[in-house]
């Protein structure tokens, strides 16, 4: 096989995560990564990336935030969030779950119905106490 491999690279406080802006031996940071007609699209929280500093208190502000991101690397790869096939989601309140599924059938509604109705077939969601989306 030879697929081809398209980086679109990742940028905080407006620099791009490659050497010189990362030491020489840290791997290159993707916010996606195309391969052949599969998109794999990183770690997207509700915080800025250029400060860092989450961009809303709500809980629910900050999951529309990162699936903003998720649906700007999806689009700017060429693809939609209609072709998401996995999703992985970490919160750091158990609680917080049934927020986290109202807001992401909310936000499909408005940018992808058709996953309000054919859900991705893998559906991820842990806990980790020692990592939130930005409290």
């Amino acid at each position: 096989m030879n697929w081809e491999v398209k980086y679109f690279p990742e940028y905080w406080y407006g620099k791009k995560l490659a050497y010189p802006h990362v030491p020489k031996e840290s791997g290159k940071f993707a916010k996606s990564m195309v391969v052949g007609n599969l998109v794999f699209v990183s770690g997207c929280t509700g915080k800025d990336t250029t400060t860092d500093i989450p961009i809303a208190e709500k809980f629910e502000d900050q999951m529309i935030m990162a699936l903003d991101k998720v649906r700007m690397a999806m689009e700017e790869a060429g693809s939609s969030m209609d072709n998401i096939v996995k999703t992985v989601m970490l919160v750091k309140h158990l609680g917080d779950y049934p927020k986290m599924r109202k807001t992401e059938v909310e936000y499909y509604l408005r940018h992808a119905p058709y996953l309000v109705e054919n859900r991705p077939r893998a559906l991820s969601s842990l806990q980790l106490p020692w990592r939130s989306l930005g409290t």
